[in-house]
């Protein structure tokens, strides 16, 4: 089996396609709760600001552990219309007079999509089977020139003028289809 084009197919791994699926139950959330665990915060009102808020779906009392080594404690539950608005709704907080720059601290707020959502609906990000992994390497000997003239892909060596390599490299490196591509260090990326 081999996934197709589709939008919704993702990379295969060891003849499995993952299946994009959209979901309309689930919001983003990040929690607003007192800096200082000892603090006896009334958050009412910041729950008025955010339930006025045409970005803000939901806002809920719950307890959580703000911090590695803090008890849970009692947040304000804060669910947003999109991704996009968690950090600038968090930043609002800052911006009410009834609260001391300080005095509230934000939650959950800079984790990426993928984490968030593992984090917030319970599921496991753990692969269901093996990660296939390509290696690509460059012999040492064509480290020294500008331009690489030899490529091995999965231990099969392409060679030919730096155009010519790239292109052979590309299918090979397409029909093996890898959840993980491994360089050596004599590979740029683009971050190089």
């Amino acid at each position: 089996m081999r996934c197709g084009p589709s939008k919704k197919a993702g990379r295969g791994s060891g003849g499995h396609c993952a299946v994009a699926t959209e979901r309309d139950d689930h919001s983003p959330r990040f929690y607003v709760g007192a800096r200082d665990p000892d603090a006896d915060l009334d958050l009412s009102r910041l729950q008025s600001v955010y339930d006025r808020h045409p970005d803000v779906v939901a806002t809920e009392r719950v307890a959580r552990r703000p911090g590695f080594r803090r008890e849970e404690e009692p947040v304000l539950a804060v669910g947003v219309t999109h991704i996009d608005r968690v950090t600038s709704l968090a930043r609002q907080t800052r911006q009410l007079p009834d609260y001391p720059i300080g005095e509230l601290a934000c939650f959950n707020v800079d984790f990426s999509r993928e984490f968030r959502y593992c984090l917030e609906t319970g599921v496991d990000p753990t692969p269901t089977s093996e990660l296939s992994t390509l290696r690509l390497s460059v012999p040492v000997t064509e480290t020294s020139n500008e331009v690489y003239r030899e490529l091995s892909v999965a231990g099969d060596t392409v060679t030919g003028s730096s155009t010519s390599s790239s292109r052979s490299s590309t299918p090979a490196t397409r029909s093996r289809r890898p959840s993980v591509a491994r360089r050596n260090g004599t590979i740029p990326t683009r971050t190089d």
